[in-house]
């Protein structure tokens, strides 16, 4: 039989813990003691899954609860009282305790229905809770964290002096001053100086913090469980681009592409994805002048892999909710990768913005629901076809038989973090844009390069698909380092989708080369993604006889010894004569890889790889 344990110190002398209820408990017995949520307790035994103490506040209230409704904090008691969290700022501790003083205050004014006195004492409350959670985050610089104190500091003093309490003198540090360690010259000093601070500004309406950051804005989006209608494994693609046209000319900025690859997760689960760095100042500039558009186009994608064409039995039936069992055609190819539905979600963040500045400091964080429908994609279509066409008609009728919720958000990644952490709880991804951010933080490290594949030339119609890795100087395939998107792992190579009758591909791909910081540029001098061109059939025994046919590569230092700087560049592409194998391809790594000139045709250059 178990026995109740108690705390002791290293002296064997009894001690109690530090605990706060992270959820309500209600006594069944009275052995029990009933908790709310937030409550402070004073644990002094335990025993298997149970607790014994005492309510913080009331220690005649005694009696035993269970360990998991429960956090306990490790804390430094001196006199048997709490001097300090010893993992948190002393200043943070003190909040606690000033924030509980002047609940039992604004309690009482409203209950003298003393509105004014009401709303400034909440806000001050609430801005104090949030700077609270910023200082415990820990991820400030020196200068950060003086100005944050200082902030909590003055909003503490203000309310101190609303309520007509006690003001609290403190040191240089800003900690509370201990009076056996500072002179009587230093106490009037530090009281002079805050009783010289005015009134008027408590009662200044103070904007929210949300609404200060005007340089960048974020987007939580939130997709609804979606269920493919088709038995071929499935996976989503989900980019925001950020278009902006004026007078200078139009600008295109995506960002990271967000990846589901599982089909079953797709469709019995929601997704979260927080799209950060986009430009506020744009937003702004385009509620302002009638010659400026800043638009946000959310596009999702369904990628198939299964046969080259849709048939039949590749189609639940909708009525039945279940897959037709029809038997595959014999010697059908069932690993191409070809796009299947796709949306387009216009997104107006000048008119969200508008609506977020009316709405109150509460509703900074509401959720637009957007139902939205997708488009079954042609054979002919391809990424920037689709974009041209959806971005000029406005027309479009689709069954909207899906929705997204959106949260737009001010602040970056870092603010995200720090201020939201209840909104990226679980497994929320984070997609950065393509681009350097309006405003980048010290700790805002980040060594990739994207390559996006636009499209390629050949001297006849096929069905193309290409594979791209990244090699070393030896050009063997380097592993962990080549990745799609956010929220999919590493690959060690891409493969396209198959782009089909046609002899001028469009995919439009970008894939990311995330290079380490312990890699320095000259042990990344032969680095090079390299590009496999193959020709893909719908017969499963011909396209295995299939082997590339052309190769290309792009180095990623460039002569001069410098890492490859932003721009188009036009590839060599050479046609491989001897095709054994898909991956004993070597000896091309001195040849010429980018074009200087004007392209060269693919069927004028060959290459001998084996």
């Amino acid at each position: 039989m178990s026995t109740w344990e108690k705390f002791q110190d290293k002296l064997s002398n009894p001690i109690f813990h530090y605990g706060v209820a992270i959820c309500s408990f209600t006594a069944s017995s009275p052995d029990q003691l009933s908790l709310l949520l937030g409550d402070s307790v004073h644990v002094r035994e335990e025993c298997d899954e149970w607790y014994f103490g005492t309510l913080a506040n009331k220690p005649q209230l005694s009696g035993i609860f269970p360990k998991n409704f429960v956090y306990l904090k490790p804390i430094i008691v001196d006199n048997n009282q709490i001097t300090n969290f010893t993992n948190e700022d002393s200043l943070a501790s003190d909040l606690i305790g000033i924030l509980r003083e002047w609940a039992h205050h604004i309690e009482q004014f409203y209950k003298d229905d003393q509105k004014v006195k009401v709303n400034i004492v909440s806000k001050l409350m609430t801005d104090l809770i949030r700077h609270r959670h910023r200082l415990m985050c820990f991820s400030h610089t020196q200068e950060e964290l003086i100005e944050l104190k200082q902030t909590i500091v003055d909003l503490v003093d203000q309310g101190t002096r609303l309520l007509q309490l006690d003001l609290i003198i403190r040191d240089k540090n800003l900690n509370v001053a201990n009076p056996s360690d500072t002179s009587t010259h230093d106490l009037l000093q530090s009281l002079t100086r805050i009783e010289k601070k005015s009134l008027h500004d408590v009662e200044k309406p103070r904007p929210h913090p949300d609404f200060q950051l005007a340089n960048t804005q974020s987007m939580l989006v939130t997709l609804e469980k979606i269920d493919i209608p088709i038995s071929d494994n499935t996976e989503l693609w989900c980019t925001l681009y950020d278009y902006s046209s004026d007078d200078s000319g139009v600008e295109l900025i995506p960002s990271e592409t967000f990846v589901i690859r599982d089909k079953e997760a797709l469709r019995t689960q929601e997704h979260t994805v927080a799209f950060t760095d986009i430009s506020r100042s744009r937003s702004m500039k385009s509620m302002t002048s009638l010659n400026t558009l800043s638009v946000k186009y959310l596009v999702l994608y369904i990628i198939r892999t299964g046969p080259m064409y849709i048939n039949d039995h590749n189609i639940k039936d909708s009525a039945e909710g279940s897959t037709n069992t029809l038997k595959k055609t014999k010697n059908e190819t069932n690993d191409i990768r070809r796009p299947y539905m796709f949306c387009f979600q216009v997104i107006n963040m000048s008119q969200q913005l508008d609506c977020h500045s009316r709405m109150k400091a509460s509703s900074s964080e509401k959720e637009l629901i957007v139902p939205f429908g997708f488009n079954t994609w042609d054979d002919r279509d391809t990424l920037v076809s689709i974009f041209q066409k959806m971005t000029k008609s406005n027309d479009v009728e689709l069954l909207k038989k899906h929705t997204l919720k959106l949260q737009i958000l001010n602040g970056g990644f870092r603010e995200l973090k720090t201020d939201y952490p209840h909104l990226l709880h679980g497994d929320v991804c984070v997609c950065r844009k393509l681009d350097f951010p309006e405003v980048i933080n010290a700790d805002d490290l980040r060594n990739d390069i994207y390559v996006t594949v636009y499209g390629a030339e050949f001297s006849k119609s096929g069905n193309y698909e290409y594979t791209a890795e990244l090699c070393d100087e030896n050009e063997n395939p380097i592993s962990g380092l080549l990745n799609v998107g956010v929220n999919c792992t590493s690959d060690l190579l891409h493969r396209s989708i198959v782009c089909i009758k046609t002899d001028k591909p469009k995919w439009n791909e970008t894939f990311r080369i995330a290079i380490p910081f312990s890699i320095s540029a000259e042990d990344m001098r032969q680095y090079h993604v390299r590009f496999l061109f193959k020709q893909r059939h719908s017969n499963d025994v011909k396209d295995k006889s299939e082997k590339p046919f052309a190769l290309a590569f792009l180095p990623l230092i460039e002569k001069a010894g410098t890492v490859i700087q932003d721009g188009h560049r036009h590839l060599v592409v050479y046609k491989i004569t001897q095709r054994k194998s898909d991956t004993n391809i070597s000896g091309y790594i001195n040849l010429q890889a980018v074009q200087i000139s004007a392209p060269i045709n693919l069927t004028k250059d060959s290459y001998n790889g084996s």
